[in-house]
C-alpha cells in the first residue's frame, strides 16, 4: 500500500479529516485547481455555483486516471471516502513527484451521509 494511501487511513481512524462544513480552503482567494469526483459533480454545483468558483480563480476539473492539467501550485481534491479514489489520487500525486512539479496538495472526503 502506497504511502499516501496508509496515511489518509490512519487520518480517517484518528479522526483527522474535517468535515466539508468546515473546509476553509476557498475562503483563500487565491489561484486553485478543485479536482471533483465526476459522481459528486451534480452536488457541487447544488452547493455552489461553478460560476463564482471560476471568478474567485479556481479551475475545476474532473478526477480520473489521466494525471491533472493544470498550472496551478495548489491542487485539492474532493471526493468520495472510497479506497479506490483515494489510490487514484496517491498515483497522481506520485506522478506529478516523479516528473517534479512543485504542488502543494488538499483532499477532502465527501461522506455517504451526513449527520446533524
Amino acid at each position: 500500500m502506497p504511502k499516501l494511501i496508509g496515511n489518509l487511513i490512519l487520518a480517517l481512524l484518528l479522526g483527522e479529516v474535517r468535515p466539508i462544513k468546515k473546509i476553509s480552503i476557498f475562503l483563500v482567494r487565491e489561484k486553485k485547481c478543485l479536482v471533483v469526483d465526476p459522481k459528486q459533480s451534480g452536488s457541487l454545483s447544488v452547493i455552489i455555483q461553478t460560476l463564482v468558483l471560476k471568478d474567485d480563480g479556481v479551475e475545476i476539473c474532473f478526477l480520473g486516471a489521466e494525471p491533472v492539467q493544470t498550472d496551478y501550485a495548489r491542487v485539492v481534491y474532493l471526493v468520495r471516502l472510497w479506497i479506490d479514489l483515494m489510490k487514484i489520487i496517491s498515483a497522481l500525486i506520485h506522478y506529478d513527484i516523479t516528473k517534479g512539479v512543485q504542488r502543494e496538495y488538499s483532499a477532502y472526503f465527501v461522506p455517504h451521509q451526513t449527520v446533524d
